[in-house]
């Protein structure tokens, strides 16, 4: 393994040095052909528009042609035939429970125990008519797309982290917890009321001691299932999964956490580290999850909803993330609102950046959102990771717009953060496939 980190980190700094140093010979056209390393014969085009290397840059060294300005020109395989794509669903599931019900407020205590699911089979956001494998070379030995309980994969350095979003949290053992932390609140955010958003969830790692390290949040879809970050899963052993809490350093607050282990973790299989596209996991639990008040799943886009414009509308931002860069950490379940973004603006920002080729070598495109605050002061940061945006309509109920992906610093100006756009249509079709077939 180490042999392997140290032959990436080398051609990586190779292809870096290599940009930041500019042209080192002559550039070819983008129209001419070239010899692959296989010996076919292929064609000099932007790295941007050639997937197949584009998506194992900081793997695999890419044949160069030359430079355009400061991307690539690369030696791509001509496509020997065209494969119809498969056709995606993306309809709405029937289920039997009412989603994206939330509160202005605390919840009772003795409301949210006995707010229990009906049975009428209706469907996702009720009283609306609404008519995807290969892993990174980092990941060895697993099955594609699906990690079995207690083979996640170790921990890597955390300098291959996409972003910063990811960061332990140290929780002392569940039943010796300390008493409740000054409210904290996230970037430019404040202290969520309690039950306030019933689907959210943590992720950590749980010893034999007991003690809890938390690394990532996630969305309850389900009455099985969790959708978070894939990159959560590249650092750490993730074995519990807890809902309906609210703050988890002290137990005098009116929260009833609920812990379940994992039965298995589902990586999307087009993710391909260091390239940040298809950031997501499915996290099925090791139990039914009894939905209440406390603890109930977010809608997701199906359907027409998948149409809704998001562009400058206010989106809330959920997590017990960093209140600022390498800043404190808050015990205590913080909320802000964000704007989203036309993503040329993200990218014309995130494109200065030295490492953007590797993160995001086909530039940002419909499977990205872009959402922070013009002025810059309210975004996620480290933590975050894996942790919902949602979006709420005219009745009230929230949908899930995006999963926590990827950030420069915390809060900067030029700097929104990058989520993972749930309302892409493969993602949902993926998502439907495991989560709800």
């Amino acid at each position: 393994m180490n042999v392997c980190l140290l032959l990436l980190a080398v051609v990586s700094a190779t292809v870096v040095q290599t940009w930041a140093e500019g042209v080192l010979f002559e550039p070819r056209s983008n129209t001419d052909t070239c010899t692959l390393d296989t010996g076919g014969t292929g064609r000099c085009v932007d790295v941007r528009e050639c997937p197949p290397v584009a998506e194992t840059i900081g793997v695999k060294m890419p044949v160069l042609c030359g430079f355009n300005d400061k991307y690539p020109i690369v030696c791509c395989p001509i496509p020997v035939d065209v494969v119809a794509e498969p056709s995606l669903d993306y309809s709405p599931p029937h289920v039997s429970f009412d989603c994206g019900v939330t509160f202005d407020r605390t919840v009772p205590l003795s409301y949210a125990l006995g707010f229990t699911s009906d049975s009428n089979g209706k469907i996702l956001r009720p009283g609306h008519n609404l008519t995807g494998l290969s892993f990174p070379g980092l990941l060895t030995g697993l099955t594609p797309g699906v990690i079995p309980t207690g083979v996640i994969p170790s921990r890597l350095p955390t300098g291959l982290t996409p972003g910063g979003r990811f960061q332990k949290r140290s929780l002392a053992p569940v039943n010796t917890r300390p008493p409740i932390d000054p409210d904290r609140p996230v970037v430019g955010g404040k202290t969520s009321n309690i039950n306030a958003w019933p689907w959210m969830a943590l992720l950590g790692e749980k010893k034999k001691n007991e003690t809890i390290t938390w690394f990532c949040a996630g969305a309850l879809i389900n009455e099985y299932w969790v959708l978070t970050a894939y990159h959560c899963f590249l650092f750490e052993d993730i074995n519990i999964v807890r809902l309906g809490e609210h703050d988890y350093n002290t137990a005098s607050d009116e929260a009833v956490p609920k812990d379940y282990t994992i039965d298995k973790v589902v990586l999307h299989p087009e993710f391909k580290f260091p390239a940040s596209y298809h950031d997501l996991a499915l996290v099925k639990l090791d139990r039914q999850v009894i939905i209440q008040g406390h603890i109930r799943p977010v809608c997701l886009p199906w359907g027409e909803d998948t149409k809704t414009q998001l562009e400058g509308q206010k989106v809330t931002l959920t997590g017990w993330g960093n209140t600022a860069y390498g800043g404190s950490r808050s015990s205590a379940l913080q909320e802000v609102e964000v704007t989203v973004f036309p993503t040329p603006e993200c990218e014309k920002s995130y494109s200065d950046l030295r490492d953007y080729p590797f993160n995001w070598p086909r530039g940002l495109g419909d499977e990205v959102m872009c959402a922070g605050d013009k002025a810059g002061g309210r975004d996620a940061c480290q933590g975050d990771s894996g942790g919902p945006i949602v979006t709420k309509d005219s009745s009230n109920s929230y949908t899930l717009a995006g999963i926590v992906s990827y950030g420069y610093g915390c809060g900067k100006k030029k700097y929104p953060g990058l989520y993972v756009n749930v309302r892409h249509l493969p993602y949902l079709s993926w998502i439907k496939s495991i989560a709800f077939k």
